[in-house]
């Protein structure tokens, strides 16, 4: 009796430390890199994200330095928990209008549009630049993939029509991260009543399904379910949020802004069929443009002409629709 005890004894503990080191594992590997603050990079790393290409690094390197040429303001505003939340500000005199812009997953507002930033504000439209939370300028530990960005994002709506007014068009762009955070904001109650469109480049429809995307298909990693289960857990104790807290595909079915989808068809990080998934609920209206063989959120660099002209038709056709 007292040895069959002892092996049942032996084999809890063996099955305890399994459990504690899957536990450890989840929270090295996967929760402490992917929702813990953003390291800041390197601009000699920036070119990984342009897909090695050295002339669309060098683009980007020149808009850069034209957007700080301008010498932006950096603005700030409160979250709803109480995190200072800064943003680049380009005002442009006598604008016509206002653009939103939010960046995405471990990045920040001129790595990704350094390049839009300046087609904007060269259209004559103020450009407002947050750096989401838990990157960069802004306060805060932990990325939400969303969750709470997008009442951040809704905020920053806000307080752009205080410093400018309801009179011009406000418009919000949102790039992969940026992008479902947009979407997920867009039907929150108090958006602006002159937001007049959304530009949604290469989003994910939920935290749960872009981490089990790149957790099961792209690399391959057993027991994904399981260990994304896991990794659920310590968002909800560590984080405060569950990686199923919000849906652009619910956002949409209640959305009545209008939405330009973009996303490059070689997009092997997000893919493809997510945004149209989005593009499909959406109940506003909505076009959607398919930059062939861009991979992810690089389409406004790789087809630059094809891109800009897509947005100003969208811009033209919906400034007055203001509410």
């Amino acid at each position: 009796m007292r040895k069959d005890l002892k092996s049942v004894l032996n084999v809890l503990l063996v099955l305890c430390a399994a459990v504690f080191l899957l536990f450890a594992g989840v929270y090295v590997f996967l929760f402490r890199p992917n929702f813990t603050r953003a390291p800041m990079h390197r601009e000699e790393d920036n070119i990984k994200y342009f897909d090695g290409n050295k002339e669309f690094h060098e683009r980007h390197i020149a808009d850069k330095k034209y957007i700080l040429s301008l010498s932006p303001k950096m603005h700030e505003i409160t979250s709803f928990d109480g995190l200072k939340l800064r943003a680049f500000v380009l005002e442009k005199e006598n604008s016509v209008g206002s653009i939103l812009l939010m960046h995405g997953f471990h990045s920040d507002p001129l790595r990704e549009f350094a390049t839009l930033a300046r087609f904007y504000y060269e259209m004559g439209y103020n450009v407002v630049l947050p750096f989401q939370r838990a990157h960069g300028e802004s306060e805060g530990k932990y990325l939400t993939f969303g969750v709470k960005e997008r009442f951040d994002c809704r905020d920053w709506l806000i307080e752009i029509t205080k410093l400018y007014g309801e009179n011009k068009p406000l418009f919000l762009e949102g790039i992969s991260m940026g992008c479902a955070t947009a979407l997920m904001a867009s039907s929150l109650d108090g958006l602006p009543k002159n937001l007049c469109g959304i530009i949604a480049d290469c989003g994910f429809t939920t935290p749960y399904e872009i981490m089990y995307f790149v957790a099961k298909k792209e690399r391959h990693l057993p027991m994904s379910e399981v260990i994304l289960d896991m990794a659920n857990m310590m968002t909800r104790f560590f984080a405060g949020f569950d990686l199923n807290d919000a849906s652009t595909i619910s956002a949409l079915k209640k959305n009545t802004v209008p939405v330009l989808f973009i996303h490059g068809t070689a997009d092997d990080f997000v893919p493809f069929v997510m945004t149209w998934q989005n593009y499909e609920v959406c109940k506003a209206e909505k076009q959607l443009l398919a930059v062939d063989g861009a991979k992810h959120a690089v389409s406004n660099v790789m087809a630059y002409d094809e891109y800009t002209k897509a947005v100003k038709e969208f811009l033209s056709c919906y400034k007055n629709n203001m509410n």
